[in-house]
This record gives structure tokens, sequence and C-alpha cells, in this order.
């Protein structure tokens, strides 16, 4: 599959909660810098670093 994305500049991959071993096996590498706009606190809960607070 890889080898299929060789013209392509940048790929993005939204993943399952937990798939991270299984894209890592495949040599894709974790992103730091991605953002999302949780749809709801399911999202919220799945996807996102919980919040801290400032002090």
């Amino acid at each position: 599959m890889n080898n299929q994305l060789v013209d392509y500049h940048f790929v993005n991959l939204s993943a399952a909660p937990g798939a991270d071993n299984f894209y890592k096996s495949m040599g894709w590498k974790k992103q730091t810098t991605a953002f999302i706009w949780p749809q709801g606190p399911k999202q919220l809960r799945q996807h996102c670093e919980p919040e801290q607070e400032n002090n």
C-alpha cells in the first residue's frame, strides 16, 4: 500500500483509537501537530488529549 503513495507530498491518516501499533508496523509515523474540532463528547474522549489546567 505505501508504495502507491510515492507521488504525494503529504498524506494524513485518521485511524481508530488503539490502532497505533498497526500503522507504526507499516512505517507510518505519529503526528504531533494535528487538531480536531470534536463533534461531541465521544469524539472528545476518544480523539483528544485531556485539557490541562493553567495555574
